[in-house]
């Protein structure tokens, strides 16, 4: 059973300079990501190949779903992989992001799942599911992330985050509801960063494991190629 983590981040239209906080963080602590983004911003051109660039289209208020891949695929021609906003997803969609010529999809979430491995869903096209949510934390407590067990059990840990709450520091859904409205204004958001336990402190205690147990980082694509 394979043994191999993945960060991922849905970008979801953050400001650039949440963007390159998260960015920064991930640099100088030299690991891989995959980043599925929503719109063209600088901060995600020219990185360093230790990142991947997905799709992250939202398809919520649109049934013309070749349309939305396609308009993300002319900011990132490179794409290999897509993840719909809100995890939409159907036969349908992933056809036609097949046709477009992406190879995987990330929309199924396995909270906590162990055992977690890429699987072929049709043709040459896979899924890569995810097994940690920083959404999920904050709706359940943000204390519930892996235990050291959970860590070191057999299968891919595959952790999804958002640089808004990284950014932030975001204890739960309230504090996030309460900045909604300045949530393209960077400066305003700096003065709302949380002081405690959020989810800048449980990704930095997941970065430290990274580091303390000397655990290498994949990029979806990477999962892909190196499945077992």
């Amino acid at each position: 059973m394979q043994y191999k983590f993945a960060l991922t981040f849905d970008i979801d239209w953050a400001p650039d300079e949440v963007i390159h906080f998260l960015v920064d963080i991930l640099v100088k602590n030299g690991l891989k990501a995959t980043f599925f983004c929503t719109h063209k911003t600088p901060v995600l051109e020219n990185l360093p190949a230790e990142f991947e660039r997905a799709i992250h289209p939202n398809f919520r208020n649109s049934f013309n779903y070749r349309e939305k891949i396609d308009e993300l695929l002319q900011i990132i021609p490179e794409a290999k992989g897509i993840r719909s906003h809100g995890l939409l997803s159907s036969t349908n969609i992933l056809l036609q992001a097949k046709e477009a010529g992406l190879v995987y999809e990330s929309n199924s979430f396995m909270p906590a799942y162990k055992g977690l491995y890429v699987t072929e869903k049709f043709n040459n096209f896979f899924m890569v599911p995810y097994n940690y949510s920083d959404s999920h934390a904050l709706i359940n407590g943000v204390h519930k992330v892996y235990s050291m067990e959970d860590l070191e059990n057999p299968g891919l840990k595959i952790f999804t985050f958002h640089p808004i709450h990284i950014f932030l520091n975001t204890k739960d859904e309230a504090h996030y509801d309460s900045i909604r409205s300045i949530y393209k204004d960077a400066a305003k958001l700096k003065n709302e960063i949380y002081d405690g336990e959020g989810i800048r402190t449980r990704f930095i205690e997941l970065l430290q494991y990274l580091k303390d147990y000397k655990v290498k980082t994949y990029t979806c694509s990477q999962l892909i190629e190196n499945r077992e």
